[in-house]
């Protein structure tokens, strides 16, 4: 086997798989058992085709570096991690029985208010943690927070997954990786971390913690988007969901929401400063009386999984090929070795019962069998020369099985394979050592030989190879002392003194074949250097005029100086000086493109489709992240929203109390913003249907009106068959509006005083003729009258100069001064 297995073997020999937990981009997650400390553990592998990235490879170390210096009981514990050459990466960590805090949403809903802030208390432990020793975690999530239980049975959370944590001293680092990936989760991330310049720190986390405690707190998320666009406008331009719509029943305090709220402020200098300080806030809503225990056990409960669903390695899986490479068995939990009794005396009674000595014998079978397999395999690795294969499985077998006799032989066999491999492994190391003396690497010689000794302390070749390296090793240190002297002065440019520590150097070894190179190469540089030295003057020149154009951003002009010195010093001398110049070209089309965008934008604000304007507004931001001239049209659109809301939900208002003028003039006002709003035109309908609806209730009460004035003019009259006839017509058209239910009652007590008139004329002698007023008199009052019907009608009171009307026709009677006054009312009534 190569050697470069030896240590995947060590390593990952101590455990059996026993299911794989999930499986993602990166990895898979597998829960193992330790074989011989029979503890549950997780181990997390990277996938072989990823190690050879060497970013995501340096994440996985920087994770396992990290969080094997953690030690706090909020943070998941590391016990062991694999970065080997071969392409293998894993990390071994503490098994959390428990379930993460987005598992616990997704299945029981938001906790209560003091279980949620005891989840908090110990995430914020954990933060505080992590950033008082210089690290920040960058991915706050509610799926790297697991819930489990301690041994009092209380609540514990942990925190895992440092793999994007860095250090504060790099604080400054930009959240995307060299490739342009976004590094964690687009809805917990602070506004910061989509900023080119933005400086991500110990409020980055807390800014993503908040967005956790809110969704725990609400069941809703504060930043609203569907999308990376509008998710990354969200966290730098809009401010959180208000309170007031996630939690309408008010269960969340006033001072907790303004403490979330301070968590999400865009601005970091805004926030709390620190995870203590954000506790110690937070603890005063606490109740006292504590958490109620049925609540973890009903959090903590998952769905029920069938028997017999664990994961089985199947042909070519990682198990299978462990299995495989290793020699490896699923081995079952240790169990005391019961031995039985000596074979009693004859006539003594050790088993009581038949089924006792069966039960005896079966469990003698039983271990027998055991036995034999270990044996067998035991031999199998000794028949194949894999003597630590065979300790390891004989070390097993004795600690499941008690020592035995078969064991001492296979004990003998295994030292002595290990002895003839000790030899074959000395011989290879002096070999390997002759070979690096010839090639002068004494160094590595030593090494291998000091390896031999190790294995070998009586080697008497082996001393006497160590001490003729040891005699060439300082000889090529003397040399190498002169040539080092000689290269350091070489590297200060000091080209004549390297010549003399040279010269020095040939006389202890005139034949080296590198004092002379390097000779050889020195007086050329000195001729080079000379040369070098008027090449650096000309195009320190070129390279001078090259970077007034940039400064004074003649983009052209430089670009034609930048051809020119290509040609003379060639194209990796002005390298720099080219990327500086496509920096700047392509700095200049983004801002050109960024200003016709802006543009846009801006014509389509002037036009009213705020819709396009929103649309193009969250390409932007995705496009130009947090650039400072999409701020003006972002402010103007989200003004123009509120004011178009304000005018419809106003004209929606006044619609609905009739006031129909006023509520056109809002629609106008909202026409102005947006025309082509389709909440506006919607509404604009909806005013029309009423204003026709209003002028047509005018019509109808104008004719009720004409009708009533008619029924009045009979009804003084006397004429009570026609009144009959016209209050039936006119109750068929508008049924019993008022007043006809009063005109009727009018007109029966009318009839009922004729019928009786009629029957005391019958029965009594004619009546004395009545007093009469003078006339003088009589023209005076009726001038009087008239008048004052004429006055109410100039004044536009149709109704009150009816009723002077009415009293009017009582007192004198129907004539044609009146006639020609009703006529005047009833015309008024229709116009209005």
């Amino acid at each position: 086997m190569a050697a470069a297995a030896i240590p995947l073997r060590r390593i990952e020999g101590k455990y059996e798989i026993l299911e794989k937990l999930r499986e993602g981009g990166m990895g898979a997650i597998y829960k193992v058992r330790h074989r011989l400390l029979d503890e549950i553990r997780v181990i997390k592998l990277m996938r072989q085709q990823l190690v050879e990235d060497e970013e995501l490879k340096a994440r996985f170390l920087r994770e396992a570096r990290m969080a094997i210096k953690l030690r706090h009981p909020n943070i998941a514990q590391l016990y062991d991690f694999t970065l080997d050459a071969d392409g293998t990466a894993f990390i071994v960590m503490e098994f959390i029985d428990g379930t993460n805090l987005d598992e616990v949403a997704a299945l029981h809903g938001p906790p209560s208010l003091d279980f949620t802030l005891e989840v908090a208390r110990q995430s914020l432990k954990a933060l505080g943690y992590l950033h008082t020793r210089g690290f920040i975690h960058r991915d706050i999530s509610p799926d790297n927070l697991m819930l489990t239980e301690d041994e009092d049975g209380q609540p514990l959370v942990k925190l895992i997954d440092l793999g994007l944590a860095r250090t504060l001293e790099s604080v400054g680092d930009s959240p995307l990786t060299h490739t342009g990936t976004f590094l964690g989760k687009l809805r917990y991330a602070a506004p910061e971390q989509f900023q080119v310049e933005g400086r991500v720190d110990a409020r980055t986390d807390l800014y993503a913690f908040g967005v956790v405690l809110y969704v725990l707190l609400t069941n809703r998320f504060p930043v609203q988007g569907q999308d990376a666009p509008s998710l990354m406008a969200g966290h730098l331009f809009r401010p959180p969901l208000d309170f007031a719509e996630s939690d309408p029943t008010g269960r969340v305090p006033a001072g907790l929401r303004a403490a979330v709220l301070k968590l999400l402020a865009k601005d970091p200098e805004e926030r709390f400063t620190s995870a203590r300080e954000l506790s110690l806030v937070l603890g005063a809503f606490r109740a006292a009386s504590g958490l109620a225990p049925e609540e973890l056990k009903r959090l903590l409960s998952k769905p029920f999984t069938p028997a017999g669903s664990s994961f089985r390695p199947e042909a070519g899986s990682t198990q299978g090929r462990l299995d495989e490479s290793f020699d490896l068995v699923s081995t079952p939990r240790p169990v005391p070795l019961v031995t039985l009794p000596a074979p009693a005396a004859e006539g003594s009674a050790v088993y009581t019962t038949q089924d006792e000595m069966a039960e005896a014998r079966r469990f003698q079978e039983e271990k027998n069998r055991e036995l034999a397999a270990a044996l067998a395999g035991i031999e199998a690795a000794l028949a194949r020369g894999d003597y630590r294969a065979a300790e390891i499985l004989l070390y097993g077998a004795e600690a499941s099985l008690g020592e035995q006799e078969a064991f001492a032989a296979l004990y003998e066999q295994v030292a002595g394979l290990r002895r003839r491999a000790v030899a074959d492994m000395v011989a290879a190391y002096l070999e390997s050592a002759r070979r690096l003396a010839e090639e002068q690497d004494f160094r590595g010689a030593l090494a291998e030989v000091l390896k031999a000794l190790h294995l070998d302390p009586e080697s008497r070749e082996a001393a006497v190879l160590q001490a003729g390296i040891e005699a060439g090793e300082k000889r090529l240190a003397e040399l190498t002392a002169w040539l080092a002297s000689a290269r350091e002065l070489a590297a200060r440019q000091d080209l004549k003194g390297a010549l003399r520590e040279l010269r020095k150097s040939a006389d202890l070894d005139p034949q080296n074949l590198e004092v002379h190179v390097l000779t050889h190469e020195l007086e050329a540089a000195l001729r080079e250097k000379a040369r070098s030295k008027r090449r650096e003057q000309r195009r320190a020149l070129s390279f001078k005029k090259i970077e007034e154009r940039l400064a004074g951003e003649d983009l052209a002009g430089a670009e034609a100086l930048l051809a020119k010195a290509a040609a003379a010093h060639g194209e990796e001398a002005v390298e720099a000086l080219r990327e500086r110049l496509g920096d700047l070209r392509r700095a200049e089309r983004r801002i050109q493109g960024l200003n016709a965008v802006v543009a846009h934008i801006r014509d389509r604000l002037d036009h009213g489709d705020l819709e396009e304007a929103g649309a193009l507004l969250d390409q932007a931001v995705l496009r130009f992240q947090a650039a400072e001239s999409l701020r003006e049209p972002y402010e103007r659109l989200e003004q123009m929203r509120r004011a178009l809301a304000a005018h419809l939900d106003k004209a929606s208002q006044l619609a609905g109390e009739m006031r129909l003028d006023a509520a056109q003039a809002e629609l106008a006002a909202a026409a102005e913003l947006a025309p082509g709003n389709p909440g506006l035109l919607a509404l604009k309908r909806e005013v029309a249907v009423l204003q026709r609806r209003k002028r047509v209730e005018r019509h109808r009460a104008a004719e009720l009106a004409l009708a009533v004035a008619a029924l009045e003019v009979h009804l003084d009259r006397g004429e009570l068959e026609t009144v009959a006839k016209l209050l039936e017509s006119t109750a068929a058209v508008h049924g019993d509006a008022d007043p006809l239910p009063r005109l009727r009652s009018r007109l029966e007590g009318l009839e009922r005083r004729a019928r009786k008139a009629l029957d005391q004329t019958a029965a009594a002698p004619p009546p004395a003729p009545p007093f009469e007023a003078s006339e003088a008199d009589e023209i005076s009052e009726f001038w009087t009258a008239t008048q004052a019907v004429a006055e109410l009608l100039s004044t536009r009171e149709p109704q009150q100069a009816l009723r002077e009307l009415q009293r009017a026709a009582e007192r004198f009677g129907e004539r044609a001064e009146l006639r020609q006054l009703r006529r005047q009312i009833a015309v008024m009534l229709l116009d209005s």
